[in-house]
């Protein structure tokens, strides 16, 4: 059983999430090579993503993490001495970046749980991911992702969803309406009903947002 189904969260539904053309190749990238672990290493990959309020509510992350020198896990991503360093950097050193996100995936083992969120990630994002105070007079917001496949590794069925712990209600929050830029254009991602059985008799549905454009990547 889940530790939380994420998409069954509380939603904003007053904002949207844009991913840059370069975050979702970088996404991409990461579903990529953990369908390539899938049943071997079953290691975990992903990176931190940089941005910032836009108009018209979006939330708008327009850059990746330029360093990938973090060690791959079974189980776990964890961002590496310089990954950290840049974004301490950005945010002290930047009044750009507002908005930040830890993202990885989940490879598939054994059944459909590793669509939602472990209660690894939700510590994580309570604490060591949570800007409580403001730096340098700006307040920063923490988002948490997540990106999974199928035990098929089919491009059709990944999928990506994001989450935010907001720590005056402690109330961990999903939100459901997410689009990528595809030269130039802003393409919404399609959210499908899906279901998670617990065992024969109890299920659990939920909508995924599905992460494929027919445009992101070939395996």
């Amino acid at each position: 059983m889940p530790s939380i189904i994420q998409q069954n969260l509380p939603a904003i539904n007053d904002f949207r999430i844009v991913l840059s053309e370069k975050v979702y190749a970088k996404l991409a990238s990461c579903i990529r090579l953990c369908g390539l672990s899938m049943g071997t290493d079953n290691n975990e990959y992903g990176t931190i993503l940089y941005g910032y309020f836009a108009p018209d509510n979006i939330i708008y992350f327009e850059e990746p993490s330029s360093f990938d020198d973090y060690v791959p896990k079974s189980g776990s991503f964890k961002a590496s001495e310089k990954m950290e360093e840049e974004l301490i950097l950005n945010l002290v050193n930047s009044s750009k970046y507002s908005c930040v996100a830890h993202i990885h995936t989940h490879p598939f083992i054994n059944n459909e749980g590793n669509r939602f969120l472990s209660q690894e990630d939700i510590d994580y994002y309570k604490t060591a991911f949570n800007f409580k105070n403001e730096i340098n007079g700006r307040k920063i917001y923490g988002f948490g992702g997540l990106l999974t496949i199928d035990e098929g590794n089919n491009p059709e069925a990944d999928d990506i969803s994001f989450v935010y712990y907001d720590s005056n209600t402690d109330q961990l929050y999903q939100i459901p309406s997410i689009s990528v830029i595809i030269n130039g254009n802003e393409l919404p991602l399609e959210q499908v009903k899906s279901e998670y059985r617990y065992n024969e008799n109890s299920k659990a549905e939920f909508n995924r947002t599905k992460f494929d454009t027919n445009r992101g990547r070939e395996r």
